[in-house]
């Protein structure tokens, strides 16, 4: 009687267990109206981050975006705390670069067609922007935004695909990725912009950006930067594609890893 008590107790417990929450995203086949699982993807980003922000219930989040073009045609924010250093918000290409069937035709391609707003020295639209901490983007290729250019001598209309706002915010990663802009047709003036803490770049690439760096609060405790990490994104920078070196005050990296 007790091991059977003791097994039903478990069962229950297994069933109580949060389940990590799993969103597919595909621009061709999927429909906003989807349960957003595998076999019947949603269409947008953005449908999928109004998803994310309306789950209160604890664990991870992934999102899968599939290969083609996902238009952001207003930025997507999100801002559901719930996440913490173990169960994070993820949001991924589907096949990724690791994967041995992986091309870089499977890529998904986000491109930034978000109406201006008034900013800093012109206007500005944002991409993806996580107002919370706990996040990572990985295996996704950013463009330029094919509308943005010199308002006049000095004003700039700007596209940055990645957006962090809030000054206390942590732990933002940025892996695998490629930013790819033209000057003239695709501009793309910053990759990543970040406040707060805990920004890691990882194995990104940065290609024809205005501004090849990204903006961080540099960390006034930063602790355990492994200088490989600097100088492999360096080198990613100012040697294979021949871009102007990044100021290391613009430099925000943390790690505890070796």
């Amino acid at each position: 009687m007790i091991k059977y008590t003791f097994s039903l107790l478990l069962l229950m417990m297994s069933i109580l267990v949060v389940q990590a929450e799993q969103l597919y995203v595909n621009p061709q086949t999927g429909n906003d109206t989807n349960s957003g699982n595998k076999a019947r993807p949603l269409k947008t980003i953005i449908e999928a981050a109004k998803r994310v922000n309306l789950n209160k219930e604890q664990g991870a989040t992934t999102i899968f975006l599939s290969e083609g073009i996902h238009l952001l045609t207003q930025t997507v924010v999100f801002t559901n705390d719930k996440y913490t250093l173990k169960n994070r918000l993820v949001i991924r290409a589907d096949v990724m670069p690791d994967d041995e069937d992986w091309t870089p035709q499977k890529m998904p391609i986000v491109v930034t067609a978000v109406p201006l707003v008034p900013g800093i020295g012109g206007e500005e639209a944002k991409g993806i922007q996580p107002e919370i901490s706990h996040v990572t983007i990985e295996g996704l290729r950013f463009t330029g935004s094919p509308d943005y250019s010199y308002i006049d001598g000095t004003n700039l209309r700007r596209s940055y695909p990645i957006w962090r706002d809030g000054k206390r915010l942590d732990d933002l990663v940025v892996t695998q990725c490629l930013f790819a802009g033209d000057v003239d047709v695709l501009p793309l003036h910053v990759g990543v912009i970040a406040n707060g803490y805990g920004l890691v770049i990882d194995h990104c690439v940065f290609l024809i950006a205005k501004i090849q760096s990204f903006f961080g609060k540099l960390m006034e405790e930063l602790v355990a930067v492994m200088p490989c990490v600097i100088r492999w994104y360096m080198a990613v920078i100012s040697v294979a594609f021949g871009l102007q070196k990044v100021p290391m005050e613009t430099i925000s990296i943390f790690t505890t890893t070796s």
